[in-house]
C-alpha cells in the first residue's frame, strides 16, 4: 500500500519543488465580504512573501472579516502532467458588519500543461476555531473552474463545487470534494478556485483550506491521494526557497 501513496506524492513534490514559474503569468488571491472586496496580486502589495514566485502569504481586514493566509501556492505552467491552485490553511474570523457570508478566491493564468482531456479534482475543508461562540453554525462552500480564454479570476467551465455545514457545539469538521472530467482543453488555460462560508453572527472564526487539482491521467484515488499532499508540499516550497535566500 505505501508503494501506491508514495508515487503521486513523489510526482506532485516534483510538480511543488522542480517548477519554474513563467514570468507572463498571473497569480493573485482575492477577498470578498458583501459588496467590499480586495485583492493581492502575487509579489504585489500585501503580499508578505514579497516576492512574485507562486507563492502568496496575506494578513487583510475585507468587509469586517479578518482574513489570514499562510501560504497559496500554483505551479503554472504546470509541469508533469499536473496543474494547481492552493490555499493552505486561511482563517477567517467574523469581526464586524452585516455581511455573514465571506469568500476566498484563488487564481493563475497561463497553464499550459497538462492538455487536451483532464480530470479535475477540488475539495476543501472547514474547522471552527476559538473563541467562536458555543451554538455556532456556518456553511462552507466551493467552487472551481477552467477557463480557455486565460483571463485571471476566469469561470467560463465549472468542474468542481460542493457544500455542507460545521457546527459548534458537535464535529467541528467537514471535508468536501468533487471530481470532474473537462475535454479538449486547450492551452493557455486559467485555474480559479473559491471557498466561501456564511456565518450566522460575529465572532465566528474558522479555518479553511481548499484546492483545484488537473491531471491528464484519469485516476480520481491517484487524484485524492496526491491532492492530499499539496499542502504539505507547498509548506516544503516555501520552506526550500527560504533556505536559499535566507529570509
Amino acid at each position: 500500500m505505501t508503494k501506491y501513496l508514495v508515487a503521486p506524492l513523489a510526482l506532485a513534490a516534483a510538480v511543488v519543488l522542480g517548477a519554474a514559474p513563467r514570468a507572463d503569468a498571473a497569480f493573485q488571491v482575492t477577498f470578498g465580504a458583501g459588496a467590499s472586496t480586495k485583492t493581492i496580486v502575487d509579489g504585489g502589495i500585501g503580499d508578505l512573501d514579497g516576492d512574485a514566485n507562486d507563492i502568496l502569504v496575506i494578513s487583510e481586514i475585507v468587509g469586517g472579516y479578518d482574513f489570514q493566509v499562510t501560504l497559496a501556492t500554483t505551479n503554472t505552467p504546470g509541469a508533469g502532467g499536473i496543474s494547481f491552485v492552493n490555499t493552505d490553511t486561511a482563517r477567517v474570523e467574523y469581526d464586524s458588519g452585516a455581511n455573514t457570508t465571506a469568500f476566498i478566491r484563488v487564481s493563475a493564468n497561463n497553464f499550459t500543461v497538462p492538455a487536451g482531456d483532464v480530470t479535475a479534482f477540488s475539495s476543501a475543508t472547514g474547522q471552527y476555531k476559538a473563541p467562536t461562540p458555543a451554538g455556532s453554525t456556518a456553511t462552507v462552500s466551493f467552487t472551481a473552474w477552467v477557463d480557455a480564454s486565460n483571463t485571471i479570476d476566469g469561470m467560463a467551465t465549472e468542474v468542481g463545487s460542493a457544500s455542507g455545514s460545521i457546527s459548534q457545539p458537535g464535529d467541528p469538521n467537514i471535508a468536501l470534494q468533487d471530481s470532474q472530467s473537462a475535454t479538449g482543453l486547450g492551452t493557455p488555460y486559467t485555474l480559479t478556485f473559491e471557498v466561501m462560508i456564511a456565518y450566522s453572527s460575529t465572532g465566528q472564526v474558522a479555518d479553511l483550506d481548499g484546492q483545484l487539482f488537473l491531471t491528464a491521467v484519469p485516476e480520481p484515488g491517484t487524484l485524492a491521494m496526491a491532492a492530499a499532499g499539496l499542502p504539505l508540499l507547498g509548506g516544503l516550497y516555501l520552506a526550500r526557497r527560504r533556505a536559499r535566500t535566507g529570509a
